[in-house]
Parts: structure tokens; sequence; C-alpha cells
């Protein structure tokens, strides 16, 4: 049954996985989106996250903005026009100034890949899976100036083993869309605070670089494994033989 008052939201993102956020969103009559940022589609390459602005653009009566600069005076004031409680981001891919961070009541939620203050940072799934752990998990964090280091608001931990990044990045997406339709109430109706995170518990999770994918022999077979895993989307396991690039399309581990 759908609450009295409906929660205006804005949303944020430009990979798959946030239009699998933005849709499971706008399915609940708990909720109206009142606009989407997102990036402008782009070709694939270079560990970029490819735009899924096609997907948002066949939404009917969307508000849909892909703004180059969101310090721009004509977009600043379309975006005033919007009386939104919350901003919602997923893996948008921009700064939010903070003019933006300001605007909404609630200010912004975004949702990382990771039990902050652990990976902060572009890659966190790949990160974690490199790092050998089996644990991670989905945080909702107040959104600040500083990348991920705003209070949680709610963390969620799982676990895994053996996961490529995609089938780990799937896995969180479930947990978050099982979760953030709560978070969102408890932050809008049931003044839900946030915890500031332990800095001394701080790691980062750069964003990969391509020849993060060359093969280094002398690291240990467990090693090359987990960095399989990691790069199955990109950049790939490689190796060079005789001038050649070789891709390794598949890995065991033998004891």
């Amino acid at each position: 049954m759908p609450i009295k008052n409906i929660i205006k939201l804005g949303f944020a993102g430009t990979p798959m996985v946030a239009f699998n956020h933005f849709s499971h969103i706008i399915q609940s009559n708990n909720f109206s989106i009142d606009f989407v940022l997102t990036q402008a589609e782009k070709k694939a390459g270079r560990g970029q996250r490819k735009s899924f602005e096609s997907h948002f653009q066949s939404v009917k009566n969307l508000n849909l903005f892909k703004p180059q600069d969101l310090n721009d005076i004509d977009f600043r004031k379309n975006i005033e026009g919007f009386g939104i409680d919350l901003l919602v981001v997923v893996a948008y891919g921009k700064i939010i100034p903070d003019w933006l961070l300001a605007h909404p009541k609630y200010g912004c939620m975004n949702v990382h890949f990771s039990n902050l203050p652990k990976w902060r940072g572009a890659a966190p799934i790949q990160r974690s899976i490199i790092s050998g752990e089996n644990e991670t998990g989905v945080s909702f964090i107040k959104l600040v100036s500083e990348m991920d280091a705003g209070p949680v608001y709610r963390k969620i931990s799982h676990k895994y083993e053996n996961l490529t990044k995609a089938k780990l990045e799937n896995e969180l997406t479930d947990l978050s869309l099982k979760n953030i339709d709560e978070v969102i109430k408890d932050i809008v109706f049931n003044n839900l605070k946030p915890v500031a995170q332990n800095k001394s518990e701080v790691t980062f999770a750069p964003k990969i670089r391509k020849n993060e994918g060359l093969i280094d022999w002398h690291l240990s077979g467990e090693k090359i494994y987990r960095m399989f895993l990691a790069f199955s989307d990109w950049p790939q396991l490689y190796f060079e033989f005789k001038g050649q690039v070789v891709k390794v399309t598949d890995v065991e581990l033998t004891s």
C-alpha cells in the first residue's frame, strides 16, 4: 500500500547498474522521480562506464538532463525549479557541486558498493576481489564534496567467494534494491541520522588502468586468478608473446 505522502526524488546515474536502480524506484507508488541526470552516451573503452542514456530516453514523461557542466546557469535554474526531498546518486560519474548537494530538502544519498570506509573510489568491487577478501557490501551514504567520505546511513555486508566483477556487482545490486526503499523512507520520514566514517580505517579503490591487466608472472597463481576475476569485464588479463598480445579467457587454480 502506498504511503500517504509521496517522496519526491531526483536521480543521478550513468551505467546499467544505475538504470537498474532507477527502474526499481520508479515502479514504487511511494516515490516520484522528478528528473534524471545522466552522462551523454559515449563510445565504450578505456574503462569508461557506458552510459545508458538511450534507456532513460525510452521512459515516457521523464525530465532527462545530460549537462556537460553542472554549474551551468540555465541548468541550475532548471534543477532549482524542482522541489525534491532527496537526490539519489548511483555511479553518476561526475562530482556533484555544493549548490546541488544543498538543494534537496534532505540532501543527496549515494549508493556505494563497499563496506565504507573501506574501498573509497571508482573501483571498489575490483579492488575487493584483488585483495582476496571474502566480504564486501553496500553502503548508503550522505553525499558530501569529498569522494565517498560522507557519513553512512546504512551499511549491509555481503560474503562472496571466487566471483567475477560482473557477478559480484549483480549480487550487490540485488542487495541494494532490497534495501533502498526502506533507507529512503527512513531518511525522509524517520529522521535517520548518518554515522561518520572512521578515518583510521579508510582504504582507496582507484580507477582501473588498462596496463593492470598485463600479467606479472612473478605473482602467485592465486593473485593472478583474483586479477582474472576482477578484470574479466575490462581490461581483461593478457600477456605478450613474440610481440603479440594474448588475451586470457580462462584461469584454473590447481593445488
